[in-house]
C-alpha cells in the first residue's frame, strides 16, 4: 500500500471519531441534545462509518479485496441518510422510492454485480437519489424556514457534506484513471484514496453540524 493511500487511510478512519468525540466531550449535550434523534442519527452514521473504515483499513493493509465493505457501507449509508431527511420531508412516492432502490440494492449485491466488485450501479443511482432529494428539501427550507444565517443551522453543514460525498461517487471512474496513471496504483487502491479523501470532508462537515446543534440548543433553530 502505497504511503499517501495509508496516510489518508488512518486520517479517514480517525475522522470518524471527530463528530462521536464532540458529543462526549461536551457535557450538555449527554443531557439535553443525545436524545434528539438529528443528534443520534449522525452519531450512528459516524459509528458506522468508524466500524466499517476500521475492517477496511485491516484489509487494504493486507492487500485483501475490500469491495464487500464498500458495498455494506453504502447500502447502510443510504439507509440512515434518507432516515435522516424523510423525517423532514415525508412523502408516500418518497418513501416508495427508496424501497424500489434499497430492493435493486439487495438484488445487485447478490445476484448482478455481486459483492466481490463495486457495485457501481448502486452507487451512482443511489447517491443521484439522495442528492436530488437533499436539494428538493433545502429548497424547502429555504422557502419556509426564517433562518437568519445558514451558517448556523446543523442540517446545511450535514447537507453540504453530504452533497460533497455523494457527488464525488459520480466520478469515481474519472478519477480513478487519472489516480493510477499519477501513482501507479490499481483500481481498489484509486478508489480507496477517494473515498478517505471525500469522507474525511464528509466527517469533518458532520462535526461541525454536531457543534453548530449544541451551540443552537436554545434557539429556535435546533435541526
Amino acid at each position: 500500500m502505497s504511503s499517501v493511500l495509508q496516510i489518508l487511510s488512518f486520517a479517514s478512519y480517525l475522522s470518524a471519531l471527530l463528530p462521536i468525540l464532540v458529543c462526549l466531550c461536551i457535557k450538555r449535550l449527554r443531557k439535553e441534545i443525545f436524545v434528539q434523534s438529528f443528534t443520534t442519527i449522525i452519531l450512528i452514521i459516524a459509528l458506522v462509518s468508524f466500524a466499517l473504515d476500521s475492517i477496511g483499513l485491516y484489509l487494504v493493509i493486507h492487500a485483501i479485496p475490500t469491495w464487500l465493505i464498500i458495498n455494506i457501507y453504502f447500502g447502510l449509508f443510504f439507509i440512515l441518510v434518507f432516515y435522516l431527511y424523510v423525517k423532514i420531508y415525508n412523502r408516500k412516492i418518497i418513501i416508495s422510492i427508496a424501497i424500489l432502490f434499497i430492493t435493486f440494492y439487495i438484488v445487485n449485491l447478490n445476484w448482478l454485480q455481486g459483492p466481490h466488485q463495486l457495485n457501481s450501479a448502486t452507487v451512482y443511482l443511489g447517491s443521484f437519489l439522495l442528492i436530488f432529494y437533499i436539494i428538493i428539501i433545502l429548497n424547502k427550507i429555504s422557502s419556509e424556514l426564517s433562518v437568519v444565517d445558514y451558517f448556523d443551522y446543523p442540517l446545511y453543514w450535514v447537507s453540504m457534506g453530504m452533497v460533497l460525498y455523494l457527488g464525488s461517487n459520480l466520478y469515481p471512474f474519472l478519477f480513478n484513471n487519472f489516480l493510477i496513471k499519477l501513482s501507479a496504483m490499481n483500481n481498489q487502491q484509486a478508489n480507496w484514496l477517494f473515498h478517505n479523501s471525500m469522507n474525511i470532508v464528509k466527517n469533518s462537515l458532520l462535526t461541525v453540524a454536531l457543534w453548530k446543534q449544541c451551540k443552537s440548543i436554545h434557539s429556535s433553530i435546533i435541526f
